[in-house]
């Protein structure tokens, strides 16, 4: 049976189930199907159905707050992630308060209530910031990555680490944006010690973090007036955004060449000439696609590596 054969088994299971429900009761499993019911139809990209499962459900939810029965964490966050993941491209405002309300109870969230385990905490973090920033919401982001960053602590594996690259990655980004540049280097700084690790050892899942957060730093390095810094980040940049592009994952070619000649400029400026033409050679390579078969062809021998 496809995926999608299975979203429409699972989806006309769940429409019984709440018709039953919204009849008979009882309101806590009722809440419970229009949130399940909600997510399969949103995986199945009916968005306003979603939207309508996870509005009722919120009711619910707001209803039996004010009688002051408490709804478990789980359940309260997903179904305003949910709903806020949903007004994403229409209604960001109330994307926004449905984020925020999510945030105000991230603190009592633990793997094991509603619908999260430890990766699903994690992800739902990291997406919900990713979201906050993409509409210039820093400040909002923050206490969803340092979220995630608390429950992977002690946590060992290939994609913990790779998450929690992604949230010091995002961090610098935040930190950055809002004026703090210390911490931003720091935070980026942590992210590009865990990429290199990755990258070394052949387990890392996304070489344009590393290579972005490197560049950021670099760039920060620069504007705190440590060229020594600002160089060494560049080069280390350029040489794994090549690896990208050799290998198929990256076409920024563009950027590479941009970075390249900055790096010869500098080199040029610090004296060191020699050292400087082999990332003009880069340059050009990347700028010019023909540059080594002309090259070849007039008799030109490229530096060496």
């Amino acid at each position: 049976m496809s995926s999608d054969e299975h979203l429409d088994v699972a989806l006309e299971e769940y429409n019984d189930k709440v018709s039953r429900l919204e009849t008979e009761g009882p309101v806590s499993e009722l809440l419970e199907a229009l949130i399940n019911r909600g997510t399969i139809l949103m995986m199945m990209e009916s968005t306003i159905s979603a939207l309508s499962d996870f509005d009722d459900a919120i009711d619910i939810i707001e209803d039996e707050e004010r009688e002051g029965r408490r709804i478990d964490a789980g359940l309260y966050i997903r179904a305003h992630e949910g709903r806020g993941n949903l007004l994403f491209d229409g209604d960001q405002v109330g994307m926004l308060e449905d984020y925020r309300k999510v945030a105000g109870r991230l603190s009592e969230l633990m793997p094991g209530n509603g619908y999260f385990d430890v990766k699903g905490i994690v992800e739902m973090c990291i997406d919900v910031a990713d979201d906050l920033m993409n509409t210039g919401k820093f400040h909002d982001a923050e206490p969803f990555l340092h979220k995630a960053l608390d429950v992977l602590e002690g946590r060992i594996g290939d994609w913990e680490d790779n998450r929690r690259a992604d949230a010091y990655s995002y961090l610098g980004n935040v930190y950055e944006r809002t004026g703090q540049p210390q911490k931003a280097i720091e935070n980026y700084g942590k992210d590009i010690d865990i990429d290199c690790y990755l990258a070394d050892h052949h387990l890392i899942d996304d070489y344009r973090r590393l290579v972005m957060s490197l560049y950021n730093r670099a760039e920060l390095r620069n504007d705190a007036g440590d060229s020594d810094g600002y160089l060494s980040d560049f080069i280390l940049a350029a040489e794994y955004l090549e690896i990208t592009i050799e290998s198929g994952q990256s076409d920024e070619k563009e950027l590479l060449v941009g970075m390249c000649q900055a790096i010869a400029s500098l080199l040029v400026e610090k004296g060191k000439v020699a050292d400087s033409e082999k990332y003009l050679i880069k340059a050009m390579k990347y700028g010019m696609p023909d540059i080594d078969r002309a090259m070849s062809q007039l008799g030109i021998r490229k530096p060496s590596e």
